[in-house]
């Protein structure tokens, strides 16, 4: 019997070359290159499955889209909210014309706000399909604070 000394010694002298291992040095290139050709086909095929997912999925239907349009629809609406408010302050402070016309504004930008909202909360039910209902919940509440809003600035023009 060998002493694992002496299996130590035949494995390095088989790994370098020596008795007995020349076989599997001789296989080894040839399975490096069929594994790296099959590793690029698998790659290729999982590009072309990516690409084809990509011409089927609608780009609106993501997260990251969905929250870049329903924040920048958001602040389009605190803007009309907050020229609302300017416009209210002026109706309330000013001379006769000057109420006039900060209430007619004040209602039309209120007008606008609302509608926005409404568009926004269809956006949001409409968004169920692909958001996580985290998002969902987000969504909704940021939809009905908005709504709040619109009334409270609706009561001070009242």
């Amino acid at each position: 019997a060998m002493s694992s000394m002496e299996n130590v010694e035949a494995a390095q002298q088989r790994d370098a070359g020596g008795e007995g291992g020349s076989s599997e040095i001789s296989a080894r290139p040839d399975q490096v290159a069929r594994l790296e050709a099959k590793y690029e086909e698998r790659k290729a095929a999982k590009e072309q499955r990516q690409q084809e997912n990509s011409l089927k999925n609608d780009p609106t239907e993501n997260s990251n889209v969905f929250w870049q349009d329903f924040n920048g629809t958001k602040s389009e609406i605190m803007g009309k909210l907050a020229a609302a408010e300017e416009a209210i302050q002026a109706h309330q402070e000013g001379s006769e014309d000057e109420k006039k016309g900060g209430a007619s504004a004040a209602s039309a930008l209120l007008r606008e706000a609302n509608t926005l909202v409404g568009n926004l909360q269809q956006k949001v039910a409409r968004s169920t399909l692909f958001l996580p209902r985290y998002d969902q919940r987000l969504g909704n509440d940021a939809v009905i604070r908005l709504h709040e809003s619109v009334s409270e600035a609706r009561k001070k023009l009242c």
